[in-house]
């Protein structure tokens, strides 16, 4: 599935940015992988430094990066909910 998060005026002028992305169940022994799509829609380039998750079940991917204005970048969530692996 594909979420899309718009980076705002507000999150350049505070110099951060949370997304909180919905996958729905997760059944124990699968995987599950989304992509959540971030766009610059201010007229200033906004950098993407780092990501985090809030358990180690969750795996973030992305190649940090300065978005430029109207630039989209996607962000890869996985959801391991296989127990005792990564």
């Amino acid at each position: 599935s594909t979420t899309q998060r718009d980076v705002t005026q507000t999150d350049v002028d505070n110099k951060s940015c949370q997304v909180y992305v919905e996958i729905g169940n997760v059944s124990v022994g699968n995987r599950v992988k989304a992509t959540v799509n971030l766009k610059n829609l201010t007229n200033e380039n906004f950098s993407i430094l780092r990501a985090a998750a809030d358990c180690g079940c969750t795996e973030v991917e992305f190649e940090p990066h300065e978005l430029r204005p109207g630039e989209s970048l996607p962000v890869v969530v996985t959801i391991n909910a296989v127990p005792n692996s990564k």
